[in-house]
C-alpha cells in the first residue's frame, strides 16, 4: 500500500507539467504574432501616403540626402529616382508624405526643385549648396477647410522653377539673346515685373515676362517695351544727357516700359533693342545695305551734319558681315547707286604746303561713331542694291585715284636713298610715286604707282635707272634728294606691249648707258688722263664716250669701254684708230721752247680722238696698238642688256 501510494504522489506532477509546457508553446507565438502585427501596425500608420512625383531635371537630388519640405519643414522622403521608361526627357520621383501631413496630398498640389541661385542683386537657397537641392510643396490653398474637401491625388508634374508672383504675362519677340530669366521690367526706376521664360524661335529669341498684378494698370494699348543699354547718351541742341544704369545692371540688362501715343502703329509684341531704336520705327522711310567688317549696331547716319538714319540690324551671309542701314524719308533723293558711304568718327589733320587742314566731326560723331557719304548724281533706283562703307573719305579717294593709275615692279640689289617719298621721272616731269616697299626674297622690291596717260611709254624695251645725289669737283646735284629719296628716271619706249616689271642695277649712270649705238672694248697701255664718261671726238664733234674702264688681270692690260653712237659708227672701221689729244704739250731746251696745245673743248674735258694713219703723224699715242704695233679690236661690247 505504501508502494503504491508513493507511485501515485510520484506522478501527478508530472501530468501538469506537461500540460503548463503545452499552454506557454500556444501562448508564445500568439503573443509574438500580436507583438508583429502591432509594429506593422505601427509602421504603416507611420509610413503615410506614397506619391509620384515627375521632373525635367533631377540634378542635385539624392535619394539619401534629399526630402520634401513646406515652408521649412520636412514633411516627406524620397525613395527612388529613376528615368521614366515612356519618355527619356522625364524622371519618376518615388515619395512619402509623412502620415501627419498627409492632408496636403490634394488636387493642385505643387512640387518644384529648390535649387541655389547666386547673383550680383540676389543670393536665395544658398543652403544647398551644401545639403544638396530638395523638392519644396506648395498646397493648392492655405485654408485648411478648403484642402479637406478636395479630392486626393497621387501623380504630380513638377513645375521647372519656383511660381512667379500672380499677374499679367507676355510674349516679346527679339533678336538680342543676351538677357536672362530673372532680368528686371521697370517702369521709371521701380520693377514691375520679370522675364520668367526665355525660348528659341529659329532666329528669333522669345522672352515671356511677367507684369506684377499690383502694376498691371500701367498696360495700355500705347505701351512698348525696350533693352536699357548700360550706358545711354542723347544729345539735342541745348544739353547733353548722359546716364548709366546701376552696377548690377550693367550685367543683368533692363527691359523698360515706355507708354507713348505717338508710337501707336509699332508693333507692341516686339522686344526693340533701345529707345532711339523705337522711336526710329515710327519714322517713315527706307532700308539699304552696307557691307563692312568695322560698322556697328545703331551708328548713326550724317548728312552735313544732320542726323538723317541709324543702323538698324547687323547680320552674316556667306561669312560677310553687312547692316541694315535705315534713312528717313526726306533725305531718299541724295541716295543713288553712285553715293559713297563712308565712316566719320575721327579727327584728321593733313598736313601740305598750303598749311595745315583739320577736320573736327561733330561731338555726336566721335562718341557713337558717324557714317557719312558723298552725294553723286545717278539712278535712284536702289533695289537690291549694295553698298561698300569704306574706313574713310581718304579711302574713297585713294580708290579713284587707283582708277587713274597702273602700279609696277621695280626689284632692286640695293635700296638704298629709296623712300616712299620717292617718285618717277619722265624727262624731269614727276610721273609716279613709290606707293609700296617691301622685300621678296630678300630682294627688295618697290611698288610704284604711275599716272595711266604716261603707260604708252612704258613698251617692252623701256628701261629704269636711279638717280642720287652726284658729288664731284665740278658739280653738286640733287642734293634735295637726301630728304625727299632717290628718284626713279623711265627711258622710254613706245613699242608694243606693256613692261610692267624692272630689274634696275645701275644709279647714276653716264648719259650714254641707254642710248643706241655699238660698243666696243680696246686694250690700252694705261688709263693716264682717262675717267668714265670722257668724250670721244672726231672733228672735233662728240660721237661717244668711255662707259667703263677696267684692268684685265690677266694680262696686266687696261680695257677701255667705248660707246660710239649709231648715226657715227660709219667712222669706225678697220682703219680707224683711237688717241688721245694731249691738251698741253710742252718741251723746253736751252735754246728754244714749245707749247702745244689742243682745242679748247679738249682743254677743259679731256678726251679720246679717232682719226686714220694718213691724219695722223709720227708722234701721235695710238691707243689701240698691240705690241708689234697693229690695231685692234679687242671685242664688242655687251656691258649693258
Amino acid at each position: 500500500m505504501e508502494k503504491l501510494k508513493e507511485r501515485k504522489m510520484y506522478k501527478k506532477p508530472k501530468v501538469r507539467q506537461k500540460k503548463s509546457i503545452l499552454v506557454l508553446a500556444w501562448i508564445v507565438p500568439i503573443v509574438a504574432l500580436l507583438i508583429s502585427f502591432g509594429m506593422m501596425k505601427d509602421y504603416f500608420d507611420q509610413r503615410g501616403q506614397s506619391i509620384t512625383i515627375l521632373v525635367n531635371d533631377v540634378q542635385g537630388l539624392n535619394v539619401r540626402k534629399s526630402h520634401i519640405e513646406y515652408r521649412g519643414v520636412k514633411i516627406g522622403k524620397l525613395n527612388s529616382i529613376k528615368p521614366d521608361p515612356y519618355n527619356l526627357e522625364k524622371f519618376i520621383i518615388s515619395a512619402q508624405i509623412y502620415k501627419e501631413f498627409n492632408y496636403f496630398i490634394k488636387k493642385g498640389t505643387q512640387f518644384y526643385v529648390v535649387k541655389s541661385n547666386i547673383g550680383i542683386d540676389k543670393i536665395e537657397n544658398i543652403g544647398t549648396v551644401l545639403t544638396g537641392n530638395y523638392i519644396e510643396l506648395i498646397p493648392p490653398t492655405t485654408n485648411s477647410y478648403y484642402l479637406s474637401n478636395l479630392p486626393k491625388e497621387t501623380t504630380f508634374q513638377a513645375l521647372d522653377e519656383k511660381p512667379k508672383n500672380k499677374g499679367m504675362f507676355l510674349n516679346l519677340k527679339s533678336k538680342n539673346g543676351t538677357l536672362n530669366i530673372g532680368t528686371k521690367v521697370v517702369f521709371n526706376g521701380v520693377q514691375i515685373g520679370e522675364i520668367v521664360k526665355k525660348l528659341l524661335l529659329k532666329e528669333l529669341i522669345e522672352y515671356k515676362i511677367v507684369i506684377y498684378k499690383k502694376y498691371q494698370y500701367l498696360l495700355t494699348n500705347e505701351s512698348y517695351f525696350y533693352i536699357q543699354n548700360p550706358v545711354e547718351l542723347s544729345f539735342t541742341q541745348e544739353k547733353l544727357d548722359f546716364k548709366i544704369a546701376p552696377f548690377k545692371d550693367m550685367f543683368f540688362g533692363l527691359i523698360t516700359l515706355i507708354n507713348d501715343k505717338k508710337l501707336k502703329s509699332i508693333d507692341k509684341n516686339w522686344l526693340y533693342e533701345s529707345l532711339s531704336e523705337l522711336y526710329y520705327k515710327k519714322e517713315k522711310g527706307f532700308n539699304i545695305t552696307l557691307k563692312s567688317d568695322v560698322i556697328g549696331k545703331d551708328e548713326k547716319l550724317y548728312f552735313k551734319g544732320i542726323e538723317i538714319g541709324k543702323v538698324t540690324d547687323i547680320f552674316i551671309q556667306d561669312s560677310q558681315k553687312y547692316a541694315k542701314l535705315f534713312v528717313k524719308e526726306q533725305f531718299k533723293k541724295y541716295i543713288t547707286i553712285n553715293t559713297k558711304f563712308y565712316k566719320q568718327s575721327a579727327i584728321k589733320t593733313d598736313i601740305g604746303l598750303d598749311g595745315i587742314n583739320i577736320d573736327i566731326p561733330s561731338i555726336k560723331e566721335i562718341v557713337f561713331g558717324g557714317i557719312s557719304f558723298d552725294y553723286e548724281k545717278g539712278d535712284q533706283n536702289l533695289e537690291g542694291n549694295i553698298f561698300n562703307l569704306y574706313l574713310s573719305k581718304d579711302e574713297i579717294k585713294q580708290i579713284a585715284l587707283e582708277k587713274e593709275f597702273f602700279d609696277i615692279t621695280i626689284k632692286l640689289n640695293d635700296l638704298d636713298n629709296i623712300k616712299t617719298s620717292s617718285n618717277i621721272f619722265l624727262n624731269n616731269v614727276p610721273i609716279g610715286k613709290v606707293k609700296e616697299i617691301y622685300l621678296d626674297e630678300l630682294t627688295p622690291t618697290v611698288i610704284v604707282s604711275v599716272e595711266n596717260k604716261y603707260k604708252k611709254f612704258f613698251g617692252s624695251d623701256s628701261k629704269i635707272y636711279v638717280e642720287g645725289i652726284q658729288v664731284s669737283l665740278s658739280k653738286v646735284k640733287n642734293l634735295s634728294l637726301e630728304v625727299l629719296g632717290d628718284k626713279f628716271i623711265l627711258i622710254p619706249s613706245e613699242k608694243s606691249g606693256l613692261k610692267k616689271e624692272y630689274y634696275v642695277t645701275h644709279k647714276n649712270p653716264i648719259d650714254s648707258i641707254f642710248k643706241e649705238g655699238k660698243r666696243f672694248i680696246i686694250k690700252s697701255s694705261d688709263a693716264k688722263d682717262l675717267s668714265i664718261n670722257t668724250p670721244i671726238f672726231y672733228k672735233y664733234t662728240k660721237i661717244g664716250n668711255i662707259e667703263k674702264i677696267d684692268l684685265n688681270t690677266r694680262t696686266d692690260d687696261i680695257e677701255l669701254h667705248l660707246f660710239i653712237e649709231q648715226k657715227y659708227m660709219k667712222y669706225i672701221n678697220e682703219d680707224t684708230l683711237f688717241y688721245q689729244d694731249k691738251t698741253l704739250n710742252a718741251k723746253f731746251g736751252l735754246f728754244d721752247s714749245k707749247v702745244e696745245i689742243g682745242s679748247m673743248k679738249t682743254f677743259f674735258q679731256g678726251g679720246i680722238n679717232i682719226g686714220f694713219m694718213y691724219d695722223l703723224d709720227e708722234n701721235t699715242e695710238i691707243i689701240n696698238k698691240d705690241k708689234n704695233g697693229f690695231f685692234i679690236f679687242l671685242k664688242e661690247d655687251p656691258f649693258f642688256d
